[in-house]
């Protein structure tokens, strides 16, 4: 059954909005373990849209951070919650 994308906050363009959702429902036919879900999307994100892209995906979590502009999305696919963000750079 196809889950439908519930987005909880975005900000980043309509192709890119696209390319999650379509990347997590892949990510989610593809694996069971949340790790590999986040390395999915991290992976493909990093491919079509340059590097620093960090992902986080779980059913319970609450998140503070501060990510490039225009480069962020929160979403649900099913029970699965979702957050996409492009890091400002590669050092921490």
């Amino acid at each position: 059954s196809t889950k439908e994308a519930v987005i909880h906050m975005v900000k980043m363009s309509w192709d890119m909005q696209q390319d999650a959702v379509r990347f997590a429902t892949q990510a989610l036919e593809k694996f069971q373990v949340e790790k590999d879900i986040a390395f999915y999307m991290q992976d493909k994100f990093q491919e079509k849209h340059q590097p620093f892209w960090q992902c986080v995906v779980g059913t319970n979590f609450d998140s503070y951070v501060q990510p490039t502009r225009r480069c962020y999305i929160d979403f649900n696919l099913g029970q699965m919650r979702i957050l996409l963000f492009k890091a400002k750079s590669s050092e921490y």
